[in-house]
């Protein structure tokens, strides 16, 4: 499908489908071989044919919008998308690769202060809020790497125990953010651009990293047969789905969840992603 991301394995760029013929890429990609090897070669790209499109979705919340052709390999081997059942398992990759070279960020300061804007930040007002403590300091100490000081870059106020910090509206970091097209974003709709795909590792761990400082849990408490819960939540089902992505970098195996919950007197979908499996964990913990 179109919108179907697939990374170039000659420069490690992430791509969706039709950006790529727009701009005339010829993709190199990786797959398996119907032995089931690893192989390699040029995508072709026919626009023009007109077929069925299917949602895959796993039962870890991971979806792929595929023709109706897409061949997949199942437990019963390779099938098209129109012949799976909801009981085939589908084979998904363990860890996703970029070469970070194209990624627009270029500190993991500006990684960092990224995700914590997402998280809880006012994009639309260029402001952070967070009670004084460690992630209010650590957010300070990203600013400061960034050249950016009080008085000369931003400013801040103690509000009923809450410090908001207010960016100017100039610099880097705005320019950054109108161009990952994020200026207008409210809770609902926040989501990862698909630029910070190819972000370096330890871009990635610090771009996560701001996020679970933020609305981000590590649940210990033993209330899960002894296992410390690792999840984010959020209103934003993009945002979540941004973050499984990104987790995939750094080899974390997760979950997309949702719930219904009372927001302002209404009842919203609430979206959970959910770190799974103890290897998991422990990757996420290493980055």
């Amino acid at each position: 499908a179109g919108n179907a991301r697939i990374s170039d394995q000659r420069t490690g760029k992430t791509w969706r489908v039709e950006d790529a013929f727009a701009e005339g890429i010829k993709l190199r990609l990786v797959g398996l071989s119907s032995t089931r090897q690893l192989t390699e070669g040029d995508a072709e790209i026919w626009p023009d044919e007109i077929r069925d499109i299917y949602t895959v979705t796993t039962s870890y919340g991971r979806q792929l919008g595929a023709s109706d052709n897409h061949p997949f390999l199942t437990a019963r081997g390779w099938r098209c998308a129109a012949d799976l059942t909801t009981s085939d398992w589908v084979a998904v990759p363990k860890r996703t690769w970029s070469s970070g070279c194209s990624s627009p960020i270029k500190s993991d300061a500006e990684a960092g202060v990224l995700g914590m804007l997402l998280g809880d930040g006012c994009l639309p007002r260029f402001s952070f809020s967070q009670q004084p403590g460690p992630v209010l300091e650590q957010f300070y100490a990203y600013l400061l790497q960034l050249g950016l000081s009080e008085g000369n870059g931003f400013s801040s106020a103690l509000r009923n125990g809450v410090v908001d910090v207010r960016l100017v509206r100039s610099g880097v970091l705005l320019t950054l953010i109108e161009q990952l097209g994020l200026r207008k974003c409210l809770s609902a709709n926040k989501f990862v651009p698909d630029a910070l795909l190819d972000m370096s590792i330890s871009q990635v761990g610090a771009f996560l990293g701001g996020l679970w400082a933020t609305d981000g849990y590590l649940d210990s408490s033993g209330r899960n047969n002894g296992s410390t819960r690792v999840g984010y939540g959020s209103r934003s089902k993009a945002l979540c789905d941004g973050i499984q992505v990104l987790l995939l970098r750094l080899g974390v195996t997760s979950t997309v969840t949702s719930q219904l919950i009372a927001y302002k007197g209404v009842r919203s979908p609430f979206y959970r992603v959910t770190v799974v499996t103890r290897a998991s964990k422990r990757a996420f913990y290493r980055a």
